[in-house]
């Protein structure tokens, strides 16, 4: 019984208070109404444009390279700069790209080399 007569004595000091500073209260009505307002007037001027899927790439055929790895010429051979040791599966991937690309790849270590001394430089 004693919190809800609290209650209320906070509620008829904040009444009083409010009452005494009209415009105050009035502003801190009217101010939250007036930028509501304006980010509604906005959000209807600014024309907006649905991109349902916007990430659409054409397919790319798996079994022929891009053109580009084509183009290079014998003596500057591509070369793989990092591959982690650590892990073998990104080894037996990296092995299988080496078997796989119809072009020369080149490093100063072979994959199981450089399987063994990690942090190397490896094709």
């Amino acid at each position: 019984m004693v919190v809800l007569r609290q209650f209320g004595l906070l509620l008829w000091k904040n009444y009083i208070l409010q009452k005494r500073q009209i415009l105050v209260t009035v502003i801190e009505i009217c101010l939250p109404l007036l930028f509501a307002a304006i980010l509604i007037a906005l959000r209807h001027r600014v024309h907006s444009i649905s991109h349902p899927n916007a990430t659409v790439y054409p397919p790319e055929p798996v079994d022929d390279l891009p053109g580009f790895f084509y183009r290079r010429h014998q003596s500057n051979p591509w070369e793989l700069a990092y591959v982690p040791s650590n892990s073998s599966a990104v080894r037996s991937i990296a092995e299988a790209v080496e078997r796989a690309l119809p072009i020369h790849i080149r490093g100063e270590q072979g994959l199981g080399a450089a399987a063994s001394t990690p942090g190397t430089v490896s094709v």
